[in-house]
């Protein structure tokens, strides 16, 4: 599958969904660990999807081109 646009790795938020960081830290909080016991851990890796159509426009959803470059 090629994607041709760079993406996060967490979603943070995500109303269209429950699959988010936002819903899985309330659902515990309302279940049974208080706030003050939970830690957040936010992934900062990635991977090459291929180059940037423009490489000043670099956010998330930003249109990539052409292959990704990668050791294999």
């Amino acid at each position: 599958m090629r994607i041709d646009s760079t993406g996060d790795h967490a979603a943070l938020y995500d109303p269209s969904s429950r699959v988010n960081t936002d819903y899985g830290i309330r659902a515990w909080i309302d279940g049974v660990v208080s706030a003050d016991e939970l830690v957040l851990a936010l992934p900062s890796y990635g991977y090459m999807l291929g180059f940037l159509v423009n490489p000043e426009d670099n956010c998330i959803d930003a249109p990539t081109k052409g292959p990704a470059i990668m050791d294999a």
